[in-house]
C-alpha cells in the first residue's frame, strides 16, 4: 500500500523490533519485559527466540554455568514513536535493575523493513510478508 491512513502512519511509527539479550528466561526478564508492553498498551510477536539450557558437571561454580538467550520482538504503540520511546526507555531501565539478568535491549529499527503486519492488525505497514 502507498498510503497510509493518519492512524496506520501513526502505529508504524510507534513500530520497531528489539532484540532483548541475557539470563531472560531464569532472571524472569522476559516476562517482566513483556508485562512492561502490556502494560502500555502495546502489542508484541515473538520473532525468534533461542534459548541456551544451562549444562552442568556439578564442579563449576553457579555463576559461571548460567547460558544467555536471546528474543527478537516485534513491538507496536498504537500512539506513535514517543510512547514507543518511552517503552523502550522502561525495558533498558528494567535491565538495569536486574543485574543478575545481565542484559541488554536492542532497537533494530531496519530488521523487518517497515513491515509490521505481525502487530499491526489489516495493515502490513508497508506491504509484504515480515523477513
Amino acid at each position: 500500500r502507498l498510503h497510509l491512513s493518519t492512524a496506520e502512519a501513526r502505529a508504524v511509527a510507534g513500530s520497531t523490533v528489539l532484540r532483548l539479550n541475557g539470563h531472560l528466561f531464569d532472571s524472569g526478564l522476559i516476562n517482566a519485559a513483556l508485562d512492561v508492553v502490556e502494560a502500555a498498551g502495546g502489542r508484541f510477536d515473538l520473532l525468534e527466540v533461542t534459548v541456551r539450557p544451562n549444562e552442568s558437571t556439578g564442579r563449576e561454580p553457579a555463576s559461571s554455568l548460567r547460558q544467555k538467550s536471546s528474543a527478537l520482538m516485534q513491538l507496536t504503540l498504537d500512539a506513535g514513536r514517543a510512547p514507543l520511546d518511552a517503552v523502550l526507555s522502561q525495558l533498558q531501565a528494567l535491565a538495569a535493575r536486574m543485574p543478575l539478568a545481565e542484559a541488554s535491549v536492542v532497537e533494530l529499527p531496519e530488521h523487518c523493513g517497515g513491515v509490521y503486519d505481525r502487530t499491526i492488525p489489516g495493515s502490513a505497514g508497508g506491504g509484504g510478508a515480515p523477513p
